[in-house]
């Protein structure tokens, strides 16, 4: 601010180049603030509206883009060739992504097109080229390029274009630019800039009409380490017209006195519990206006704005919101399932039952809501899960809704129109009860209602989208580019963001959550048509160009902060890892003097916290329920389920309240593991008894891929493995199976030997304890009892990430007590139950295979020696007994009917 006030320059004469619209407001206030006197503003602008400006062309959307190139692509492809617009959308989208840097960083499309088709010719050679396949792929390569050409000379003669189009044609209306406009420009906390906005700005530097003001540490400039600095240290090298001699200009406000937190958690609602309960607590103290919280996923906003405390109800959203998560979302894709559902004249009744408890649709059906729900009441009964569309709309024929959304149609751009006449009946209802009150679920309808008007709208004969799975698919593709900006006073209050938003901004009190690999930074994510040593060769951005930007941002956010909360997940699942953060990592590294960083971990358990009692009696009921489960016998994963929550123990195990099975077309982590124990069971068990040889495991690895596919399926009930994200997991699968096999492989070559004793077996295991009348049975099933060179090794398996400290103890008691020794315990009370059969050997080892871990290493169980050595656990009478005592009293606490069943 200062700097430019300084500069002599009249305001209404200099233009202000910021990265985002939020700084704009920022600044303009800062200017109110700091000017006492009436002046002309500035003309502040974002870099993309002041290249649009410079470039004459009006910036299309993603979804306009589709459309118009769709359109390009029918020209110019033969008919048979053709891809439906579901598979199109699938290509194109990465198409648009690389179509945009190529021409923003100013590479010659006809060099880069040719270098890669070459690249694919070279690496088919050899093979054989005759297949369809490869032919088809090599063929749709030449044509891109043309598809290329002829979807920028569309849109040009429209005078609109992509962001990249705009880009390029603004670094060639730079000069023109020059010798018309006499502005003096202001470039602010700009970094990672492409190649056309690095001409742009070099040419305007050259002519003395511009200064540049960089929002970054000293720090980050001097230590050629930093990640955060690496741009602009780069310009600084690069650029003729930096003025070096200022760059000792640089802030050092890294260095100052920071409180920084460090907490990790088990699962993405305790992170955005622990987010709001760090407002709630900044609120009590000082202005939540000096307060961000920068959500890492779009999908903690919900949770976390319904944990602010209400005193506190002061909070700016300035973070775009997935359309496709709205209300009005989930009830349109709700009524495409109800009707892709729709088969012989009949509804799916669970399909009507969900549909009408949406809001608001319930409401809209007036008084007939009360006669449908008696109809579905009536064929719930009947035990019919169908219910006749014919019955439905005469019941609702006094109600238009009825024939909407429940008389079958025709073609799918009818189904368009009664989606349309939804929107609009639903907009109609909603601004009549209260206007204010549904501002967001009415814009959303706003919304769907332009891009549904664009499909039609699209092609006169209506003939692309051929049927309601097609539609949903697009509309799935489309709305993930689609978000709602929340439009809300930005001051004196709390502010939640992205960390993309953040830019120049700065805050005292800053809560970053999902601070894991894969989130922030994202890493190698992004589909990309080019392959990386393209990318290289032509200098687009790769996924580590990606990751030194999101450096960027994150530390310059923590430069002026003085008191941090870093939140992360370390719970794996599915394809996330649970891996913390490489920013906080490089945040030890780079800790200064006046840093102070603590690590805690966060737990809550939401289920209990709307219970009315902490504890349960042992009524006479219970402990005959209790007997009969000790009879039935006790599984370790129930045991721990005590230990960790009696209250969680109670309502599984004696009144038998599961968790809702989730329905859903994805393997979830149980899945994955369950996948994992039954390959290796069927590969394994032909060898049982057996000392393992080399040729052993090269069958088991010619045969992975059958078994893997068969266990697959059955989880995935006969569903195709080679789509979506189950694709990915079955690959990752593999691929951790694989390592494992072939890591035991090695080391039989190099001469240990290994015999697998038995896989996956079952056990019932009756015990006798001191003050109980009545037998203890404990069963389950080990993964694996080998022997590896003489040591005989009990073994679970684990599909999750497993460290090595959580195999470690000090004391017996901390098997009990440490939240972090499940698997410790779990694999210590297998070695007890087989203790018997252990007797001809001297070399006894219990621990466990992770297979999320890099090295797919047994990790033994260990014990720490006066507390600083560790020293792998002999399995020896000692160890039991000791073993026995912690596990006698937990026995014994659970069926002392004196003991109530406490929440922990």
């Amino acid at each position: 601010m200062e700097k430019i006030l300084n500069s002599n320059i009249e305001l209404d004469k200099v233009k202000i180049i910021v990265p985002n619209n939020r700084s704009i407001l920022y600044l303009k206030k800062a200017f109110m603030d700091f000017v006492k006197r009436p002046f002309f503003s500035p003309d502040i602008q974002t870099i993309e509206l002041f290249v649009e400006n410079l470039s004459g062309l009006r910036s299309i959307s993603n979804t306009e883009f589709l459309f118009s190139f769709y359109y390009i692509y029918k020209e110019n492809i033969k008919d048979k060739e053709i891809d439906s617009f579901e598979k199109f959308f699938d290509w194109a989208n990465i198409l648009l992504k690389e179509f945009n840097e190529i021409d923003s960083n100013l590479i010659s499309a006809k060099e880069i097109f040719e270098y890669n088709l070459s690249l694919k010719k070279i690496d088919e050679w050899g093979k054989n080229s005759d297949t369809e396949l490869i032919n088809q792929n090599l063929n749709f390569n030449k044509k891109i390029y043309r598809l290329y050409k002829a979807i920028n000379s569309k849109l040009l003669s429209e005078q609109s274009g992509y962001k990249g189009m705009i880009y390029r044609e603004a670094n060639n209306n730079i000069v023109h630019y020059l010798e018309t406009n006499k502005s003096y420009h202001f470039f602010i906390g700009l970094n990672a800039l492409n190649q056309a906005e690095e001409n742009i700005i070099q040419e305007i530097l050259s002519t003395k009409k511009a200064s540049l003001i960089w929002d970054i540490d000293q720090g980050f400039i001097e230590d050629q380490f930093h990640p955060s600095g690496h741009f602009i240290r780069n310009y600084l090298k690069e650029w003729k017209h930096v003025d070096k001699s200022k760059t000792k200009l640089f802030s050092s406000y890294f260095k100052s006195k920071k409180n920084i937190e460090v907490i990790e958690t088990s699962n993405n609602l305790i992170q955005a519990k622990s987010a709001s309960q760090i407002i709630n607590k900044i609120g009590k103290k000082s202005k939540v206006s000096k307060t961000v919280l920068v959500l890492g996923e779009e999908s903690l906003l919900t949770p976390v704005l319904s944990g602010i405390s209400k005193k506190l109800n002061n909070y700016n959203v300035t973070m775009g919101f997935p359309l496709l998560k709205t209300q009005a979302s989930k009830i349109i894709f709700q009524f495409i399932k109800l009707h892709l559902n729709f088969k012989n004249e009949r509804f799916f009744l669970f399909d009507i039952i969900h549909f009408i408890e949406l809001f608001p649709t319930s409401e809209l059906f007036g008084l007939l809501i009360v006669d449908l729900k008696r109809l579905l009441s009536k064929n719930e009964k009947l035990n019919n899960g169908y219910i006749l569309s014919k019955e439905i709309v005469e019941l609702l024929k006094e109600n238009r809704l009825g024939t909407i959304l429940f008389k079958p149609f025709i073609s799918v751009y009818e189904f368009i129109e009664r989606i349309l006449e939804l929107s609009s009946l639903s907009i109609d209802y909603l601004n009549k009860i209260d206007s204010k009150k549904n501002k967001s679920i009415i814009y959303s309808y706003e919304r769907f209602t332009l891009i549904f008007n664009k499909i039609i709208a699209f092609e006169e004969d209506k003939s692309f989208i051929k049927n309601l799975d097609e539609l949903k698919l697009i509309l799935n593709s489309l709305l993930k580019l689609e978000k709602i900006n929340f439009n809300t006073d930005p001051f004196n209050k709390i502010q939640i963001m992205g960390l993309l938003e953040t830019r120049l901004l700065d805050f005292e009190n800053v809560i970053i959550t999902n601070l894991n690999e894969g989130i922030l930074p994202p890493g190698k994510i992004h589909n990309n048509f080019f392959p990386y040593e393209v990318r290289k060769k032509f200098k687009l951005p790769t996924f580590l160009d990606y990751d030194l930007i999101y450096s960027h941002h994150f530390f310059r956010l923590l430069q002026r902060a003085k008191n941090i909360y870093l939140i992360y997940n370390s719970a794996s699942h599915g394809l996330f890892s649970g891996e913390k953060s490489r920013f906080l990592y490089q945040l030890d590294f780079f800790k200064e003097k006046e840093h102070k960083i603590t690590y805690k971990e966060v737990n809550f358990d939401f289920y209990n916290e709307f219970k009315e009692v902490d504890q349960v009696i042992k009524s006479d009921k219970i402990y005959e329920e209790l007997i009969l489960l000790a009879e039935k016998g006790l599984s370790p994963s129930s045991l721990i389920k005590y230990i960790r929550n009696p209250i969680d123990f109670y309502e599984e195990y004696l009144l038998r309240i599961k968790t809702p099975q989730n329905f859903q077309n994805s393997i979830d982590n149980k899945d994955k593991g369950t996948i994992i124990h039954k390959v290796l069971e069927n590969l394994y068990r032909p060898f049982l008894n057996k000392i393992m040889q080399v040729d052993n495991y090269n069958y088991m690895l010619d045969n992975l891929e059958s078994n893997l596919i068969q266990e697959y399926k059955k989880v995935y009930h006969g569903g195709d493995t080679k789509l979506g994200s189950n694709y990915l997991i079955f690959e990752i699968i593999k691929k951790l199976i694989k390592n494992f096999l072939k890591k035991e492989k090695e080391a039989i070559s190099k001469g240990n030997k290994i015999k697998i004793i038995s896989i996956e077996e079952k056990f019932n295991k009756s015990l006798k304890i001191n003050g109980l009348n009545f037998p203890i049975n404990i069963r389950g099933t080990v993964d694996r009892i080998d022997v590896y060179n003489n040591t005989l090794r009990i073994i679970d398996y684990k599909s999750g990430l497993i460290n090595k400290s959580n195999l470690f103890f000090k004391d017996w008691n901390s098997i009990i007590k440490d939240n972090k020794k499940n698997a410790l315990f779990q694999v210590l009370l297998y070695s007890y139950v087989y203790r018997d059969k252990m007797i001809n050997y001297n070399e006894i080892q219990a621990g466990t295979i992770p297979f999320q871990n890099y090295d797919n290493e047994f990790i033994p169980v260990s014990l720490y020696e006066n507390n600083i050595k560790r020293i792998v656990l002999n399995l020896n009478d000692g160890i039991f007994n000791n073993f026995e005592k912690e596990f006698f009293s937990i026995i014994n606490e659970i069926f002392d009917q004196k003991k109530p069943f406490f929440k922990n």
